[in-house]
């Protein structure tokens, strides 16, 4: 029987987020520019794609 893969957590000081932030951001930044006054819900959809989450609209 094999054991189910156990996530692996790491600190934030071992992570360089900041790359990342800067890409989400300038995808939201251009996604606002065509969607206008939701940037709240398009922030939550933009975090439920990027976790493969599922989202009702």
């Amino acid at each position: 029987m094999e054991t189910p893969n156990k996530a692996k957590y790491y600190d934030r000081e071992e992570l360089n987020v900041e790359p990342i932030r800067e890409i989400a951001q300038e995808v939201l930044s251009e996604v606002s520019r065509v969607i206008v006054g939701y940037g709240d819900i398009l922030q939550q959809l933009f975090i439920a794609l990027l976790v493969n989450g599922h989202v009702l609209l």
